[in-house]
């Protein structure tokens, strides 16, 4: 560990630890890298022990959170953040949302990467990634990962209620699925909606 505190560390990963909130905070609280610029974490680390960790690490330019199985609930407010070399963010939709909210520059970001899974509700997805789009207005680019059961009706990843009045005009927009969850013939038509909807602002 004392080596790990002393190196020139960039890169950090810390995926499928298995950590419980109370771990996650004794060993971020304890790691600081002055030169860190890309971070890839668990979704299963509480956000405010993940803004803690930024606080102390304002050089990060890219910031990945995992898609698999996290926090659940409610996120706290807690204080913002400066992270002004941040350009990337991704992760799930309900985590990037929450992080949104406690950054205080987030007209840095050009990329955003979000993964939409299974609504929990009757909002159509594309609500729920409008949520997360409406705070980063200088984005040029958004990168949208389908993560959906087979037997969903593809109807409910292209509805768009009429009322809908967030537009997100960037310039590069580009639709996938997790391998083996959608088949290819139902990617196509998703793709060109959301392009056509997230642009026509």
């Amino acid at each position: 560990m004392t080596v790990l505190l002393h190196s020139p560390l960039k890169v950090l990963s810390i995926q499928n630890a298995g950590f419980s909130s109370a771990t996650w905070g004794k060993f971020l609280s304890s790691l600081t890298f002055p030169f860190l610029e890309d971070l890839h974490l668990d979704a299963r680390c509480p956000l405010k022990v993940l803004l803690t960790f930024l606080e102390r690490h304002p050089s990060i330019n890219t910031l990945n959170i995992s898609t698999r199985e996290g926090t659940k609930g409610t996120f706290a407010c807690y204080p913002l953040v400066d992270l002004p070399l941040l350009r990337h963010l991704g992760g799930p939709a309900e985590y990037v949302r929450a992080l949104a909210k406690h950054l205080r520059l987030p007209l840095t970001v050009r990329t955003l990467a979000v993964t939409l899974a299974e609504p929990r509700s009757t909002r159509p997805l594309i609500s729920t990634l409008l949520d997360c789009t409406q705070y980063f207005p200088k984005l040029s680019s958004v990168e949208i990962t389908l993560s959906l059961s087979e037997d969903m009706e593809m109807v409910e990843c292209t509805r768009f209620p009429s009322c809908e009045r967030c537009i997100c005009n960037a310039n590069k927009i580009e639709v996938e699925r997790h391998v083996g969850v959608l088949a290819d013939l139902h990617v196509n038509p998703v793709v060109s909606h959301y392009r056509r909807l997230l642009q026509s602002g």
